[in-house]
């Protein structure tokens, strides 16, 4: 027969000079009924049963706090602990009354938990001092906007205050939302953007897809303004369906005075969400790789989804026994400029195996008036890499190279995700390529690769829409 034990608490206070911790054991349960229970300098580590009911659970203290509720939602929780501490959840935890910050300066760090508010809950008391701190993977939910909508006082460093209020016009559902440091080329991964934006942005996700109908008010401060940034003729823009809608959503100047707000109405869904100009992003990057293609050579090769008012590319290298700041420029490659389709680029760098080591390997892109960002870093090492099966560009519009060692052949064959054989090819170089065959449909398809030396690989294609 199983055994429960039920600790109930009326105006219970934990304190020590040390940090301690009220750990509610497996098997356990702790009900509080409508007590106070009052935690300073204590962690909470719920591995048991907790049951709230209509109590309030306050943490005060001067030092940091841990609070493992392990999924349970409270009816208050009321943070009155001394200016510059933090209270970190180590899992997921919600309320369905009232988050009352009482103290400043004290910030509710998420990491990777999820805080929930149930349909009547609400915040007391944040602002720029005290917040949400999404600086993981962990969301700010709400079930039940309203019409009359709910603010997330969410920031994404300690430092950093960027709240955004939803209002819900259409059938109630539950959103999340997470505030991320920068407008990333690819919504939430990618280079972040340089200039022409507000220096943050909003992860918003709904529990259930549906015929959603949002209003998106969105905040920021002068200090996130960037470079190019002119908040009299601004947007919000969206990140959905892979691309950033800057350029095709109506402008107009911010409202408020530093903070300052843009909202955005009648949107059908979720998105990841970014304040900026109507030429914002003026380059999506989708991909950005290097490998080797022999003992000494090296291959650089990148994709843009979108690019506007791009003048060049220019790829740097890093000897990783260098100074960060010896960075050497490898070459230049002039750029489109103006697309809306996916272009491939590539740039040999030949040799570079030769001086030994490691190597890092960046891509700067230049905008016509000289501005510019950059892409991630990507390492590259020799060791290991030659005879490797490498297959780029990955998505394509036309065809793909294919690295596969040295002095070897190939054979090559395109299926159909349904087993049909669409073509063949015999590779006869270390770095050959396939033009496909004309009027193959956007899509994804399996390219198997087997070299004379009986290496085998299959490849997942995605090819792409002129």
């Amino acid at each position: 027969m199983k055994h429960f034990i039920t600790i109930i608490f009326c105006c219970a206070t934990f304190a020590s000079m040390a940090q301690a911790t009220l750990k509610i054991g497996s098997g356990a349960t702790l009900g509080l009924g409508s007590a106070n229970l009052v935690l300073e300098n204590t962690d909470l580590e719920n591995n048991g049963t907790l049951t709230a009911n209509t109590s309030n659970l306050k943490l005060s203290g001067s030092s940091d706090s841990n609070l493992d509720l392990g999924g349970t939602m409270l009816n208050n929780l009321i943070l009155d602990k001394s200016p510059g501490t933090t209270v970190t959840l180590l899992a997921n935890a919600g309320v369905s009354n009232e988050v009352t910050f009482n103290t400043d300066d004290v910030k509710l760090v998420l990491g990777a938990y999820d805080f929930s508010f149930g349909p009547s809950a609400n915040v007391v008391s944040a602002d720029g001092n005290e917040y949400f701190v999404t600086n993981g993977t962990g969301r700010v939910s709400k079930q039940g906007l309203g019409a009359s909508g709910f603010t997330f006082h969410v920031g994404q460093s300690l430092t950093t205050y960027n709240p955004v209020i939803l209002n819900e016009n259409g059938p109630s559902d539950t959103y999340g939302v997470r505030c991320l440091a920068s407008v990333l080329s690819n919504g939430n991964s990618g280079s972040a953007a340089t200039s022409q934006v507000a220096d943050a942005a909003w992860e918003v996700v709904e529990g259930s897809a549906g015929d959603a109908n949002l209003s998106v008010t969105a905040q920021w401060s002068h200090s996130d303004e960037l470079v190019g940034f002119d908040r009299t003729d601004c947007t919000l823009g969206r990140y959905s369906g892979g691309v950033w809608d800057f350029a095709s959503t109506p402008t107009g100047a911010a409202t408020g005075s530093n903070p300052y707000s843009f909202t955005r109405t009648g949107l059908n869904g979720p998105g990841i969400f970014g304040v900026g100009m109507a030429t914002a992003l003026p380059i999506e990057l989708v991909d950005f790789q290097v490998f080797a293609t022999s003992k000494t050579d090296a291959m650089l090769s990148w994709q843009t989804a979108s690019e506007q008012q791009m003048d060049h590319f220019e790829v740097e290298r890093l000897n990783a026994n260098s100074s960060l700041s010896d960075w050497n420029l490898v070459g230049v490659v002039e750029a489109v400029g103006e697309s809306q389709n996916l272009q491939t680029y590539a740039l040999p760098d030949p040799g570079v195996g030769r001086q030994g080591g490691s190597f890092y390997y960046r891509l700067k892109m230049v905008e016509l008036d000289g501005s510019h960002e950059y892409s991630q870093v990507e390492e590259l090492s020799f060791e290991g890499q030659v005879g490797r099966i490498i297959v780029f560009p990955n998505p394509t519009t036309w065809g793909v190279f294919v690295q596969f060692g040295e002095a070897e052949t190939a054979a090559a064959k395109l299926y159909a995700v349904d087993g049909r054989l669409l073509q063949t090819a015999l590779l006869s170089s270390e770095l050959d390529k396939i033009n496909f065959l004309p009027g193959l449909l956007p899509g994804v398809y399996l390219l198997a690769l087997e070299t004379e030396s009986g290496s085998r690989q299959t490849v997942r294609v995605v090819v792409a829409g002129q």
